[in-house]
This record gives structure tokens, C-alpha cells and sequence, in this order.
């Protein structure tokens, strides 16, 4: 509704500048029209100020907040049910397949020792979140989200099959099962900006992981 001024004198509307399609606001007199154009401002990205904080926590500051733990065991948790669904896929649909690829597995542990198991367990997963989730995520993020999360889960995915397409080719049935933990790997680091949260979702992931073929393949291994 336009407001009166100066004794209904002028008054203050809405006008559209048509050459460049943006609002403006037009005071009008008895006697002149006065145009001032107002243009458009993107939004700036502004964070909570609790959300700021969180973003700025140092990289080992965040081995002590409760929340870091709390949030990883419910990403590994999501994985462990991901995990149950994907193994009886694969058991009822491709039994075939996945006993060649386990032949593979059974092959790889003939020689595994105790410092392959903590490599996998402890420092794997930090190298994968730090070239992944904080380098990968992190700077095509600040671009789109979207593609930040495409990349870096199909490299997440990829590193899996060795950058081998033959590979990838056979062992195709596991690609989804690959994309989504990326996908959720990168929503745990995402959801609070704690690289420390999918960190520990991956280790808790490969403890699990070695704890299972250690116990399947345990007369396969040597622990020394």
C-alpha cells in the first residue's frame, strides 16, 4: 500500500525498472517522478555463531568433544545396517560373484600380519578423510555441494577398486555398496564440519571389518 508524505503530497511505490528487471522505488511528486534504484545484493553465507565455533575447533581439540563420538557411532551404525543389507543382496542375488571376490580376500590375508591390521584399523582412515572429505569435499564445496559430494564419494568409491577399471568391471556388485559409504562418510563430516566424526566412522568401520575377516579367515592368518 503506498504510504502518505507531506500532506498526501508524495507517496512511495513499488517500481520495476524494466531494462534490468529489478526493483526499485520510485517517489512521486506533483510534479517529477525520482527513481531509486536499489540493486540487487547476493546474500552473504552466514553461519550460526554456534556453527562458526564448531567450524573452527583444531583438528585434535576434537578427539575431546563428546559430540564428535556420539555422531561417528551413529554414522558407523548406519554403515553396520547398509552392511547387513548389502551382504544379504549379494548372498541371495550374486553367491556367485561374491565367493570369486572372497577367494581374492582369502588370498590377500595368507600374509597378513598384525601391522597391516592396525594400518587398516588406524591410519588408512585418516588419510582417506583428509584427502577425501577435508581436500576433496572441502574445496569443491565451496563451490557447489552437490558436485562435492558426487567427486568425492566416486573417488572414495574408486580408491576401493585400486583405479582399476577391469577391476571395477568384476567386482561391479560392490560399486554401490562403495558409493553410499562415501556418500555417508561425507554427510558425517558435512553435518558439523568435525573432520574427526568421519575419521572415527571409518576406523570403527575397519576394526569391524578386520574383526570379521580375521574371525572368517582365521586359519588363513598370521597375526605375527
Amino acid at each position: 500500500m503506498p504510504s502518505l508524505l507531506n500532506n498526501n503530497t508524495n507517496s512511495v511505490h513499488p517500481f520495476v525498472n524494466m531494462e534490468e528487471g529489478r526493483e526499485s522505488e520510485a517517489i512521486i511528486t506533483k510534479h517529477n517522478k525520482i527513481i531509486v534504484d536499489i540493486p540487487d545484493q547476493p546474500k552473504p553465507l552466514v553461519y550460526r555463531k554456534a556453527e562458526r565455533e564448531r567450524r573452527n575447533v583444531p583438528f585434535f581439540k576434537q578427539f575431546l568433544l563428546p559430540r564428535v563420538y556420539g555422531t561417528a557411532i551413529i554414522s558407523f551404525i548406519v554403515i553396520c545396517v547398509i552392511s547387513g543389507i548389502n551382504d544379504f543382496i549379494i548372498n541371495k542375488y550374486f553367491k556367485q560373484n561374491r565367493n570369486g571376490i572372497e577367494e581374492n580376500v582369502k588370498s590377500s590375508l595368507v600374509k597378513f600380519h598384525i601391522w597391516g591390521a592396525l594400518l587398516k584399523c588406524f591410519v588408512f582412515p585418516v588419510i582417506e578423510e583428509f584427502i577425501f572429505r577435508r581436500f576433496v569435499f572441502g574445496m569443491i564445496n565451496k563451490y557447489s555441494k552437490i558436485f562435492a559430494y558426487i567427486l568425492s564419494t566416486f573417488l572414495y568409491a574408486y580408491t576401493h577398486f585400486s583405479f582399476s577399471v577391469s577391476r571395477l568391471i568384476s567386482e561391479y556388485i560392490y560399486l554401490p555398496y562403495y558409493l553410499i559409504l562415501g556418500f555417508i562418510f561425507g554427510y558425517t563430516y558435512d553435518y558439523d564440519g568435525y573432520l574427526t566424526t568421519s575419521i572415527l566412522s571409518n576406523m570403527f568401520m575397519n576394526i569391524a571389518v578386520v574383526i570379521y575377516y580375521f574371525i572368517k579367515f582365521k586359519e588363513f592368518i598370521s597375526v605375527i
